[in-house]
C-alpha cells in the first residue's frame, strides 16, 4: 500500500516469479502494455521487506522482450507519485498524452534524435493508418477534430511524452 496526500494506492500483485514480475502479451507489445506492466513494476518496488527479484519482464508473442530494471523504493516512490499527479491533472483538464505517438516521440528523442526530428517521427505515427491515434472517436470527442487535423502538438505534447516515457525508457531496454 502506498499513500499520498490522503489517497492509497493498493492492490494485489500477481504474475511473480523467482526471475521477477512477467507480463506476456499474445501480439506485438503496445504502449498500453508497457505502461501498465510499468505501473506493476513501480508498484513492485514501493515494497518493504521484499526479498525476491524486483525485475519487471513483458514478452510479446514473436518473443520481443523489455525488461525493467530494479529501483530504489524511494526512487520508486517518487515516480509512481509522480505519475499520480499527471493523473489528477488529467481529471481536471484532458492530458495532451496519446500512448503510442507519446512512446513515439519520447523513445526518439531520448535516444538522441532533435526535438523536430522526433516530433516528425511522432506526427507519421499519428496519423499512419485509419487505426492510429488521430482517428480515435473518444481523442476526437476530447479534443476536437479541428484541433486534431493540425495536430495535438501546440499543448503540452512532448512534455507529458516525456514525463511518463522518460523514466520507463531510463529504467528498461526500451
Amino acid at each position: 500500500m502506498l499513500k499520498h496526500s490522503g489517497v492509497w494506492l493498493h492492490g494485489l500483485l500477481e504474475n511473480i516469479y523467482a526471475c521477477g514480475q512477467v507480463f506476456f502479451r499474445y501480439t506485438a507489445i503496445k504502449s498500453k502494455d508497457i505502461m501498465l506492466a510499468w505501473l506493476h513494476h513501480l508498484a513492485l518496488n514501493t515494497l518493504e521487506d521484499y526479498e525476491q527479484s524486483r525485475e519487471t519482464i513483458l514478452i510479446s508473442k514473436d518473443q520481443n522482450k523489455i525488461i525493467f530494471r530494479s529501483l530504489e523504493q524511494q526512487k520508486a516512490q517518487a515516480l509512481l507519485l509522480d505519475l499520480f499527479q499527471l493523473y489528477w491533472g488529467g481529471l481536471r483538464q484532458p492530458l495532451c498524452f496519446f500512448p503510442e505517438t507519446s512512446r513515439v516521440y519520447a523513445t526518439a528523442y531520448l535516444s538522441g534524435k532533435s526535438h523536430s526530428q522526433a516530433l516528425s517521427k511522432a506526427q507519421k505515427k499519428w496519423g499512419e493508418n485509419k487505426w492510429s491515434e488521430q482517428n480515435d472517436v473518444y481523442i476526437q470527442k476530447v479534443f476536437g477534430l479541428e484541433a486534431l487535423q493540425d495536430s495535438p502538438w501546440k499543448e503540452n505534447f512532448t512534455k507529458t511524452a516525456l514525463a511518463v516515457f522518460k523514466p520507463i525508457v531510463q529504467s528498461s531496454n526500451l
